[in-house]
């Protein structure tokens, strides 16, 4: 997927889950800060969207993020599906990696194993 075409993609994604969830174009610009303007420039890909923007839609329609994120977007199509899973602790680079201690109350983000 073209990187200028991500902001539209997730723009008519969010428009999808908003149609379905009986959500406004008013009540997205209440949860995100700005007015209704804006958010209609960035459901229609105009403006960027930021990660923690995306984080606030996906609360405010009760989805996970990749409802809302083409994997075009993230991996390519062309990206084979070892490309995209995280390496097992310890294999990135010969150094260690430990996982952060998760914070009270907030969501901890897990790497995803694929399988061998």
């Amino acid at each position: 997927m073209d990187i200028d075409k991500i902001d539209a993609e997730i723009g008519e994604r969010v428009h999808q889950v908003m149609w379905r969830k009986r959500v406004s174009q008013r009540e997205l610009a209440r949860a995100l800060g700005i007015d209704p303007a804006a958010a209609s420039l960035r459901l229609r890909g105009l403006i960027a969207w930021k990660f923690t923007d995306l984080v606030i839609v996906a609360r405010l329609l009760d989805v996970g993020l990749g409802e809302l994120i083409p994997e075009e977007g993230v991996a390519g199509k062309e990206a084979s599906a070892e490309s995209r899973c995280a390496p097992p602790w310890g294999q990135r680079s010969g150094r260690r990696r430990v996982p952060a201690l998760p914070t009270p109350g907030r969501t901890t983000l897990r790497p995803v194993w694929c399988a061998s």
